[in-house]
């Protein structure tokens, strides 16, 4: 009976000891002894160049790239609200949103204009009384030279006895009559230009004020700036706006932005100084499974956020449906994932033989290496490196209970099985 027991127990430890035979060849291998010195046996892995594309990621909230707000330039009655002004509607560029009662201004308009003629009529008379004058002075210049003539041959007369004093004096108040015509028309002539800039003058306000006048006129009809969805509605028909008010807001539904706060640590994989189009997936986790848009890098923020070390980042999504036909939002908040380009290399690594930013490298001679290295992230069981290692290197897996630089190391590659 008891030799039955003992039949029946050698199956299972033989189990056993497979079990722990297979544990032993995880684990490392006896230390060695070469050359006098001795080599601690270490699990390693090579350094391979990461196949797939690297990228970061962060969270944001989308919003609008373009927000309307419809602000009243003109105080009046609202004479017309169209009728599809209601919040999540959408309207089209160019289209009639709102109508302010415009007689008023249509009045000022023709008032204006009316002024206007009357100046430009007063500039034409003032030309045509120039000329006028000027004809007028040349007449009076010849006449006061007759009468300058007629007064000095009577003078000569009187001399002579052959005329009268009282003719003489005649002669001469005409002479100075004339020549006090002239004087007059020459001063009329001399304030002539001022005239015509007082004019010109008064022309420039009145068509600026006319402009003004129909500016408020057009001012008077609101209308979409862009395609878009109306986000906001502050008027009703016939009711009293006082200009400054906003009325209505609409949001631009042709493209959509998400601003993403980005580490400058994980700034450097993109390597934004390339040119070229730095593409981005937008991913929204619902209820039903993730939706996918596809955007792209637009622009970054001017400075850096002092507080956070962060830096802000753009993404624009030109199509806002995605290919499960969900229709992206302003106000949800979704996971970015920023591609880097093509020309950033990224090196895969065991997750486990990164330790605080430091991995241990075999050189050449089968010696302990430190090495610090730029962390990208984790990715299942590896860890993406962004400098410190090149393809091909050694790195160890295996945990040192005192590790030294320089000490020497017997490599076992698991995957290859060599040592």
């Amino acid at each position: 009976m008891r030799i039955k027991r003992i039949l029946w127990l050698l199956p299972v430890m033989a189990g056993v000891a497979a079990v722990i035979f297979a544990a032993k060849l995880r684990e490392d291998p006896p230390s060695v002894v070469l050359d006098g010195e001795i080599s601690v046996p270490v699990r390693v892995a090579k350094v391979r160049r990461y196949d797939g594309t690297p990228w970061i990621s962060g969270y944001g909230v989308v919003s609008p790239s373009r927000v309307w707000h419809g602000v009243a330039d003109v105080s009046g009655r609202v004479a017309y609200v169209n009728p599809r002004l209601k919040e999540g509607e959408l309207v089209s560029e160019g289209e009639v949103m709102v109508k302010v009662d415009d007689q008023v201004y249509q009045l000022a308009v023709d008032q204006q204009e009316s002024a206007l003629n009357q100046a430009k009529w007063e500039l034409q008379s003032l030309g045509v009384q120039e000329r006028h004058e000027r004809e007028s002075l040349s007449i009076a210049k010849k006449s006061l030279a007759l009468y300058q003539k007629d007064l000095e041959r009577y003078r000569g007369l009187l001399k002579k006895d052959s005329t009268s004093q009282s003719e003489v004096d005649r002669l001469e108040r005409l002479y100075l009559g004339e020549r006090q015509k002239v004087q007059t028309l020459e001063s009329a002539l001399a304030l002539m230009p001022s005239r015509v800039e007082t004019l010109k003058a008064k022309m420039a306000s009145l068509e600026a004020a006319l402009s003004k006048a129909k500016l408020d006129l057009a001012h008077c009809v609101m209308s979409a700036p862009f395609d878009g969805r109306v986000a906001g509605v502050a008027v009703e028909g016939s009711q009293f706006v006082p200009q400054g008010r906003e009325l209505l807001r609409v949001e631009d539904v042709a493209s959509l932005e998400i601003p993403v706060k980005i580490g400058l640590d994980r700034m450097e994989v993109l390597g934004l100084s390339d040119k070229g189009i730095v593409e981005a997936d937008v991913i929204f986790q619902g209820r039903d499974g993730s939706f996918n848009w596809k955007g792209h890098l637009d622009r970054g923020s001017h400075a850096v956020d002092p507080l956070t070390r962060t830096i802000g980042l753009i993404i624009r999504v030109d199509d806002v449906t995605s290919k499960e036909g969900l229709e992206l939002v302003p106000g949800i908040t979704c996971n970015v994932r920023i591609f880097c380009p093509s020309s950033s290399v990224v090196m895969e690594i065991p997750k486990e033989s990164v330790r605080d930013g430091m991995v241990y490298v075999v050189d050449s001679n089968s010696r302990l290496e430190y090495r610090d290295v730029r962390m990208h992230r984790a990715e299942g069981e590896g860890a993406l490196v962004l400098s410190g290692l090149t393809e091909g290197e050694t790195v160890v897996i295996s945990e040192l209970e005192a590790p030294v630089p320089g000490m020497k190391l017997k490599p076992f590659d698991l995957e290859d099985g060599r040592r």
